[in-house]
């Protein structure tokens, strides 16, 4: 994923509900990425379709913040 994509995520289909965002969180999963330790199949992001057709991402958001810091496109 791009980082502009992974923060088109987080800005416009994070889960309001959604717990507060853990620096550490994401300071964990962006050196699994500049290391190479990453396993994308591992944890994938999940969406969630409301009603209304719209969709959310409830599960994901640190991975998608760590995508952005790394600035770097994440398979």
């Amino acid at each position: 994923m791009a980082p502009g994509i992974a923060a088109r995520v987080v800005g416009e289909l994070n889960f309001h509900g959604q717990r507060r965002v853990k620096k550490q969180r994401v300071a964990e999963n962006l050196k699994l990425m500049r290391d190479g330790g990453w396993e994308p199949h591992v944890s994938t992001l999940v969406f969630c379709e409301l009603p209304d057709g719209s969709l959310i991402l409830i599960n994901g958001q640190h991975r998608c913040f760590a995508m952005v810091e790394l600035g770097v496109p994440v398979k």
